[in-house]
């Protein structure tokens, strides 16, 4: 069995009918507690905790009809519907330039606003470029328990934050990153 993608989820959710109230449930899955600011380690694989969810992955393969999806996931997941409102973080040295999506290939575009911001913060792309930044990337001030605190407040009642980038590095103390 496959993951259902979390968006192909949401719009079926959304074309059932209504459940009655359910009970409280915990995080899905249960998390390690947050670590504080400067707290973790970047660059030791064998320090990172692993945490394996145990979700029905369907074997498909489907049909684009909410039927083959519907034989393939009997029901509704009872904490999604519950959840309602949860928070995606995509964040990592893409995010460094504050230029939204792309930044890796709009960096190295004259006029775009990812190459200027390149320019003010860290200098001309063809001396310091994408792999520069990967390889010296360090969220130093991330402060995970503020942050969820905050998406807590605003009303969220699942996070889900996004491993690996399509450039490939990954967000953990991992042997295949500088």
């Amino acid at each position: 069995m496959k993951q259902m993608p979390l968006a192909l989820a949401s719009i079926l959710l959304a074309s059932l009918p209504a459940h009655a109230a359910l009970p409280e449930l915990g995080p899905m899955p249960a998390l390690p507690a947050t670590q504080a600011p400067d707290s973790v380690a970047m660059g030791d694989a064998q320090s990172a905790p692993v945490v394996k969810l145990d979700l029905p992955i369907a074997a498909g393969p489907f049909q684009p009809t909410w039927e083959s999806i519907a034989q393939q996931y009997p029901g509704t997941p009872a904490w999604l519907r519950e959840a309602k409102f949860g928070i995606w973080v995509h964040f990592g040295p893409q995010a460094a330039g504050m230029s939204g999506d792309w930044y890796a290939r709009r960096m190295y575009v004259p006029g775009t606003t990812a190459y200027a911001n390149h320019l003010k913060d860290y200098g001309h792309p063809s001396q310091v470029g994408y792999k520069e930044l990967l390889r010296d990337w360090n969220p130093r001030k991330l402060d995970p328990a503020k942050l969820t605190a905050l998406y807590k407040e605003a009303g969220a009642r699942f996070l889900l934050v996004q491993g690996v980038h399509h450039d490939n590095f990954d967000l953990w103390d991992s042997r295949y990153q500088p």
